[in-house]
């Protein structure tokens, strides 16, 4: 993993869950109470957030109407976006167009 990465990833848990070393009860917790309050945030406004079920196959077809955009011609990513070096971020984001949504 990248260094730059790693620090992120570091920072990210260490903000999150109080630790940068994996604790199920304390990642489950943390990844709780951050769910609850953008659920909270958003109370009131169902029309601004959009909740999608990757695993489900929630994919472009539920996303792109939520953004008012187009589906993109290449496949919906399944896996994680750092490993996946080959994808030009501007193809998934704007179409090519410059990564502009």
């Amino acid at each position: 993993m990248p260094p730059k990465q790693t620090a992120a990833h570091k920072r990210l848990f260490e903000d999150l869950y109080g630790t940068d070393v994996f604790d199920e009860q304390r990642f489950a917790a943390g990844y709780q109470k951050f769910v609850t309050a953008v659920f909270e945030y958003f109370k009131g406004r169902p029309k601004d957030l959009l909740v999608m079920n990757v695993s489900a196959g929630d994919g472009w077809e539920k996303l792109c109407p939520f953004l008012g955009k187009p589906i993109p011609g290449v496949p919906f990513p399944k896996a994680n976006v750092t490993q996946i070096l080959w994808m030009n971020i501007d193809d998934v984001r704007g179409g090519g167009r410059g990564g502009r949504p």
